[in-house]
């Protein structure tokens, strides 16, 4: 994920056998659309990488909420402060 921290759009809509976010996920920091996340079994695809994916805008689809093990996840994914995502 390293060389594409520049990407505005990633569609990953149609994804549904995906099991867990990639490694990295929260890096993509100029990210504007990100169609799913997947919230994985293991703390490394937590909700906690959208915490600074702050330009996301548009739908977000948060799946496979029942992996999230700690409320603090939830909350330092800072949700509520993404004004643009619907």
């Amino acid at each position: 994920m390293g060389n594409l921290i520049k990407l505005h759009h990633l569609n990953n809509s149609n994804t549904d056998s995906m099991e867990e976010m990639p490694l990295g996920i929260g890096k993509l920091t100029c990210l504007q659309t990100l169609c799913n996340f997947v919230v994985g079994k293991d703390s490394v695809s937590g909700l906690r990488e959208l915490k600074l994916l702050t330009h996301l805008r548009g739908t977000l689809c948060i799946s496979k909420l029942e992996n999230v093990k700690d409320v603090v996840d939830a909350e330092e994914a800072q949700l509520d402060g993404k004004k643009n995502l619907k």
